[in-house]
């Protein structure tokens, strides 16, 4: 069995989007060393504190005690197994040191798959006894977890369970903070940006855009009763932040009150389904906001959109040809359900 690899670690995002996170971590940690890219998960090694183990766009991540490779039909149960025999020389004390409870865990791809009774038994017995710590599965701090991939990897990894309200603490229907994070930061963000997000909803892109500097910000959406609430959620932050921010009722698919040229970056995730149907079609929809954004955005500003696969934004797009250009896409999974991440630039 290879050796523990000292600060190694695996993160995971929503799955299609690896090329792009290589590209995003590449850029923005030059000092992480990435060894694989899994198509909903990244392996890398850093430093123990390095800030890359609290990037904005990753959804979970975990220490990696060991990883092997494996074979693609390999079954939980045998990779438990051969982990076993090294289990105990893991240093369970210390990583669980500051934690009450724990529970090991089994999954194959990112999903979590039952395992033979027997052995998670043997697992938790051994962890129990080298780090003094009881099981518990319903309110645990702490998780170890045999993780199997189709890639030919077989991991075990360790993870705490502490600070999650980022993930779990928002409103239903609220894009995830992760995904938010990472179309933000697909669209390249400034300090100089004048910022907008049309359809904000809930405010999950527009509150995940302060963890850049910008200059201007701009949030609306027709319904009143989020914008109320939104608002209400900035009002509690500085008014330094504030002055800089801007939440109102309005019409995403016209961008009245936007003078032509001034928005050098939109970042938005229209509604899925729930579209204005005093436009027309969906297709009508999509075209009324596409062009009001060609006419908003300065020349090079960039436009990050979140679509579901069955809207034909190409095809939409085509009309507009000579003021949008499609840079990219991204085919996705959000919520189980499949979508599309473009980028898009004024000319």
């Amino acid at each position: 069995m290879p050796a523990p690899l000292p600060h190694s670690y695996y993160s995971t995002f929503p799955a299609g989007v690896d090329g792009l996170i290589r590209q995003i971590v590449e850029a923005d940690y030059p000092h992480a060393v990435i060894t694989h890219v899994f198509e909903n998960a990244v392996l890398y090694r850093v430093g123990a504190s390095d800030p890359l183990l609290s990037a904005p766009y990753f959804q979970s991540t975990f220490r990696t005690l060991e990883h092997t490779r494996s074979s693609p039909s390999e079954g939980v149960e045998s990779a438990a197994r051969r982990f076993e025999a090294n289990l105990a020389s893991y240093p369970f004390s210390r990583l669980l040191e500051h934690d009450r409870h724990f529970r090991v865990m089994f999954s194959r791809d990112g999903r979590p798959v039952p395992a033979p009774r027997a052995v998670r038994d043997r697992m938790e017995r051994t962890i129990q006894r080298v780090s003094g710590r009881p099981t518990r599965y319903r309110d645990a701090d702490a998780e170890v977890w045999v993780s199997l991939r189709r890639e030919g990897f077989a991991l075990l990894l360790f993870r705490r369970l502490r600070n999650r309200a980022r993930s779990t603490d928002r409103p239903k229907g609220m894009i995830a903070p992760e995904l938010g994070a990472l179309l933000c930061r697909y669209s390249d963000p400034s300090p100089q940006d004048v910022f907008l997000d049309p359809f904000c909803g809930h405010g999950g892109i527009f509150l995940e855009r302060m963890r850049w500097k910008y200059r201007l910000a701009f949030a609306i959406d027709r319904d009143e009763r989020l914008v109320s609430a939104l608002k209400e959620r900035l009002g509690r932050n500085s008014d330094a932040w504030r002055k800089r921010t801007y939440v109102r009722s309005g019409d995403g698919t016209s961008l009245e009150g936007f003078d032509s040229g001034f928005i050098t970056a939109i970042v938005t995730d229209p509604p899925w389904g729930e579209y204005d149907r005093s436009v027309g079609s969906v297709e009508a929809f999509y075209s009324a906001f596409l062009t009001s954004a060609a006419r908003v955005l300065a020349g090079g500003g960039r436009l990050v959109l979140l679509a579901g696969r069955d809207v034909a934004v190409p095809e939409i797009l085509a009309p507009l040809s000579s003021s949008l250009e499609m840079e990219a896409s991204h085919d996705m999974l959000v919520s189980g359900k499949k979508a599309t991440l473009y980028k898009l630039r004024r000319l």
